[in-house]
């Protein structure tokens, strides 16, 4: 970790089946980063509509957008988290992939329930949770980026 991030919110979102979803525009300051734990979604990668399901994680960085293509019939669920971040575009901080998929999805939710409880019960200090939360989602992204997986 370059420096340390401050998890300043966590929140969890079911997308609506039967609506449009607006993006969302990440601001200066902050990095988003969103963790599917049900459902499908539409991202474009590289220029190609990509399906995901649970388990994909998006980190965002100011002027990115928020996923927000899903499946009638499956709309996803995610866990977002939002850190401080000294980034002013996202091309200034982005060490991370833009796309990536942890390798069990299990976990994927069980991490997503753990720190939904940890920071709204304040179970540890905001230090020790967004510790916690970057170096672990870093992790997963870069297990990911080792793996060398064609998405």
């Amino acid at each position: 970790m370059k420096s340390f991030h401050d998890l300043a919110h966590v929140g969890y979102y079911r997308a609506p089946g039967d609506s449009e979803i607006k993006p969302h525009a990440i601001a200066e300051g902050f990095e988003y980063i969103e963790l599917v734990t049900a459902g499908k979604v539409f991202f474009e990668v590289e220029g190609h509509e990509l399906e995901f399901g649970c388990g994909a994680m998006f980190w965002h960085l100011p002027s990115d957008c928020t996923i927000h293509k899903t499946d009638p019939d499956n709309p996803y669920e995610r866990l977002c988290l939002k850190f401080s971040s000294s980034a002013k575009r996202s091309s200034d901080l982005r060490t991370h992939p833009r796309v990536s998929v942890w390798r069990n999805k299990d976990e994927a939710v069980s991490f997503s329930n753990i720190i939904i409880d940890v920071f709204h019960n304040n179970i540890l200090g905001k230090k020790e949770t967004s510790y916690y939360a970057y170096s672990r989602l870093s992790w997963e992204a870069g297990l990911f980026s080792a793996a060398k997986p064609s998405l």
